[in-house]
């Protein structure tokens, strides 16, 4: 073997190395995307990376000799081959934690008593209600229809609506949140230019000094504070956790409207808050924790509704 052959073989085991790495560091953030940024997801990939490499070189060392003599052709050949098919894998890797989510989804019977798109590899949450007040629970089971009692699910029986201790100060947590903001919009905004509300793994801040309204298509992540009335008519996809002083009017209709994370409201006296139609709004401590990137807090309760 030449001198030039050499170097071009050592500089493609220097790319399939390096390639390697970029699949772990891709996998697990994907990973981290699906079932949250939690130390077990973490030791699973890293374990079955390292797990496939041994056994790649362990079985490699066995098999290719006798590959060798059989079909009389070179190691770099099936070394090639053996590339191809994990270059082409890689593309499936993304598709398998997308059905793994789902599968977990459905063994943990995913709805508001479990913790939405959370996987069994976390730690199990308290059962939680539908709807928590700290005020009067009775009054707002009362004002739910027949054909909505059912829809409020959490722990005991439906509607699953309990009173709560807890009273948080929503206009000081929006307070500290829109200090951080990396986008500020005026008093009634509509429909905004969504494409730099952020998304998984580059989180952003939106403060919104006023009401809000969106009924166009659009997508986000990271934190929504709106300092007065937020309507929602469009098709948006937000994950993270949505702070609304005043009230809020989501309809749906055509394609879901989907928020994966929380949504707190303040609401006023004299308003009213509606959710209608063909929305999802699913509490999800995964999407939570990677707040954690904005900035350091401390999360004193969580009411899932």
């Amino acid at each position: 073997m030449d001198r030039l052959t050499r170097r071009i073989l050592f500089a493609l085991f220097f790319v399939s190395g390096f390639s390697g790495l970029v699949y772990q560091v891709v996998w697990t953030r994907i990973a981290f995307a699906h079932f949250g940024i939690i130390l077990p997801v973490l030791s699973v990939v890293i374990s079955v990376f390292m797990l496939g490499l041994s056994v790649g070189a362990w079985a490699a060392g066995r098999v290719l000799p006798f590959l060798r003599r059989k079909a009389q052709l070179s190691a770099a050949l099936f070394y090639a081959a053996t590339e191809l098919l994990i270059g082409i894998g890689a593309f499936a890797v993304p598709k398998l934690f997308q059905t793994g989510e789902h599968l977990l989804l459905a063994a943990g019977q995913s709805d508001s008593v479990a913790d939405q798109n959370m996987t069994a590899l976390s730690a199990a949450v308290p059962p939680l209600p539908g709807i928590a007040s700290p005020s009067n629970a009775t009054a707002i089971t009362s004002a739910l229809s027949n054909q909505q009692q059912d829809n409020v699910q959490g722990t005991g029986a439906d509607p699953s609506v309990r009173t709560s201790p807890l009273n948080l100060d929503l206009p000081a947590i929006a307070a500290s949140w829109a200090q951080l903001a990396d986008l500020s919009y005026p008093a009634g905004t509509s429909n905004p230019d969504m494409s730099t509300w952020g998304a998984i793994g580059d989180l952003k801040v939106v403060h919104v000094a006023g009401d809000l309204s969106v009924t166009g298509n659009g997508s986000g992540a990271g934190v929504l504070i709106v300092d007065g009335d937020f309507h929602l008519g469009g098709t948006v996809n937000y994950n993270g956790i949505i702070i609304v002083l005043g009230n809020v009017d989501i309809q749906g209709g055509g394609n879901a409207k989907n928020i994966v994370g929380g949504m707190m409201v303040q609401g006023t006296l004299t308003g009213t808050t509606n959710v209608a139609g063909n929305v999802k709004l699913m509490y999800s401590s995964a999407m939570i924790n990677q707040l954690y990137s904005l900035t350091r807090y401390q999360i004193s309760s969580w009411i899932d509704q």
